[in-house]
């Protein structure tokens, strides 16, 4: 196991602030200019549950997560949304079956026989 020696001078992975500074914006800026850093979706505002309130995590489900009542229709994914993943997570089920034959030299099924 290697471990890494920081310089607190040349490290780009530092910053002005001691860790645990209240600093935010700072520390969300110095991310963004990251390039290794993941982008995240953008925030959607509204996507809480009308009835408790608590926040929606996936828009696949008709129902809330923790009250299981039902969401409003304009929560749920398009019908070009709803295929484009679908899409998606099929080119991701093909792939995982394709590693999975090469890994343990086994045949690829289709998905109709699995």
């Amino acid at each position: 196991m290697s471990t890494r020696i920081l310089n607190p001078i040349a490290d780009p992975f530092t910053t002005d602030t001691p860790p645990g500074s209240p600093d935010l914006a700072g520390e969300i800026a110095r991310l963004e200019r990251q390039p290794w850093a993941r982008k995240l979706a953008a925030h959607a505002p509204g996507l809480r549950c009308p009835h408790c309130d608590s926040i929606v995590y996936s828009r696949r489900h008709k129902l809330c997560g923790v009250c299981s009542r039902p969401l409003p229709d304009n929560f749920a994914f398009s019908v070009e949304e709803a295929r484009r993943l679908e899409k998606i997570l099929s080119n991701e089920r093909m792939r995982h079956r394709s590693w999975l034959a090469r890994t343990f030299n086994a045949p690829v099924t289709s998905p109709a026989l699995a």
